[in-house]
């Protein structure tokens, strides 16, 4: 009686003390119109790309994700980057 009264003492005296720790935080998911909305200096960064890959399953394959590269993200590409990554758009402030 007593070792059963001193584990569960025990193990509600220990229960709190993990509550508090967070996990490694998994990246939220993020979807395709979502992501097109996000200002260019954050759409091509990996962590927005892997948000982008939790999000949508079908992006979650090798062949899913070439087929987003060819044709979502390199229309995006060139909407964004009119002259090429790094080249100024031409357009004045």
């Amino acid at each position: 009686m007593r070792t059963a009264l001193g584990i569960f003492i025990l193990t509600c005296a220990l229960a709190p003390v993990g509550c508090g720790r967070k996990v490694a935080d998994a990246p939220l998911p993020l979807s395709i119109a979502a992501w097109e909305a996000l200002p260019v200096g954050q759409k091509y960064t990996n962590e927005a790309l892997e948000r982008l890959k939790v999000g949508n399953p079908k992006l979650q394959t090798p062949e899913g994700w070439e087929a987003f590269s060819r044709t979502t993200l390199a229309r995006n590409r060139r909407k964004d980057f009119p002259n090429g990554p790094g080249r100024p758009t031409g357009r004045r402030p």
